[in-house]
């Protein structure tokens, strides 16, 4: 694969002994051992995330013809049997115009019936924060993360001496009563976590280093062991595409608390405009009625729980929306949403024969 230097596939087995493809190896066996295969390799060489699986490498020193007679040395090697109950490919590609790396990754799953349930997840990360921003706009961005470190801080501050004020006017309950001064704490507290996530982001981009090329093939050219691996290349390799998985998951959790954080100042600002007449209509508004929205909510999840159950009961056999609880929830969530169940019909109307009007 063009800019990673390699791809593999990952089929999981069970661990009987008899059931091992000998032409393949598990990934902490030294395979490069000729009088005892299954001695595990040596302490540092074995990605414990690998571990037990049977990887299958195509680096970028191979030709296409190479790629096709290895992919036939698979097939009839029997890579692929009737224990094998996973499969995984995995690879990485590279745009080095603004410094993003996209990793993918594509399930196979055999089910106990025979189907195979397939997925895929894809995440893209730049390893340069700054460099989807342009040069230009580079120092605006950077002034502008300063501000908001700085805005954070003083709002921290400026919480913290009003509780000291309400302290000592031996009012603190009153504050803690105040729902719009918890809104104003979580939303701190989201804050200061964005922060930190994205100062913890940053830096594992920094750290993030991308060699030129994984050699992680002895020789592709062999034609007795064309998978047979470099140890140390191999162990390089998967410590690279777990630091781009890492990567991704730290930006994930960044972005997601950044959401948060935006949800927050919405509230904040409903929050701010109380002191005005008109436009202060809504919060106070909602403060009046907050006793009776708590009460609606209850019942309205007792009946939303109600429905939920039925639906399942009546339809889970043959509508996938209701097949589990989990399912039924969402797909009453999206009748409430859209206000159009017609779509559904086909799939339901023969759910309980002779039985419609229930």
């Amino acid at each position: 694969v063009s800019g990673t230097g390699g791809a593999f596939g990952t089929a999981k087995t069970p661990p009987a002994l008899l059931a091992l493809p000998l032409g393949f190896f598990s990934h902490q066996y030294a395979s490069t051992n000729a009088t005892s295969w299954m001695n595990n390799k040596t302490e540092g060489l074995t990605h414990p995330d690998w571990a037990n699986k049977f990887n299958l490498y195509f680096d970028t020193r191979m030709s296409g013809e190479q790629a096709l007679r290895m992919l036939a040395y698979a097939d009839q090697g029997g890579y692929i049997d009737a224990q094998t109950r996973k499969v995984t490919v995995q690879f990485a590609a590279y745009n080095a115009v603004i410094d993003l790396w996209t990793s993918y990754k594509f399930t196979f799953e055999w089910s106990d019936y025979g189907q195979i349930k397939w997925d895929y997840t894809m995440n893209s990360v730049p390893t340069s924060i700054y460099s989807l921003s342009g040069q230009n706009n580079v120092g605006i961005r950077v002034v502008l993360e300063f501000i908001i470190i700085l805005a954070t801080v003083f709002n921290i501050v400026t919480e913290v001496r009003d509780i000291l004020g309400y302290i000592r006017k031996f009012a603190l309950l009153d504050y803690l009563l105040d729902p719009f001064n918890i809104v104003d704490w979580v939303h701190l507290f989201t804050l200061v976590v964005t922060i930190l996530t994205y100062l913890i982001y940053y830096n594992m981009s920094v750290a993030f280093t991308m060699p030129a090329t994984f050699e992680v093939l002895a020789n592709p050219a062999s034609d007795a062991r064309p998978f047979l691996t470099n140890a140390e290349a191999e162990y390089r390799y998967l410590a690279f595409m777990k630091s781009i998985e890492d990567l991704a998951s730290q930006q994930a959790l960044y972005t997601v608390c950044a959401g948060i954080g935006l949800m927050g100042f919405v509230f904040r600002i409903l929050k701010s405009l109380d002191f005005q007449p008109r436009m202060g209509l809504v919060t106070r508004t909602m403060s009046a009625a907050i006793v009776d929205l708590f009460h609606f909510c209850i019942l309205f999840l007792f009946v939303y729980i109600g429905y939920a159950i039925v639906g399942h009961m009546l339809f889970g056999h043959i509508f996938k929306g209701m097949s589990d609880m989990p399912s039924a929830f969402l797909t009453l969530f999206i009748f409430l949403l859209s206000l159009d169940c017609t779509q559904f019909y086909p799939s339901m109307e023969h759910a309980v024969e002779g039985y419609e009007w229930a």
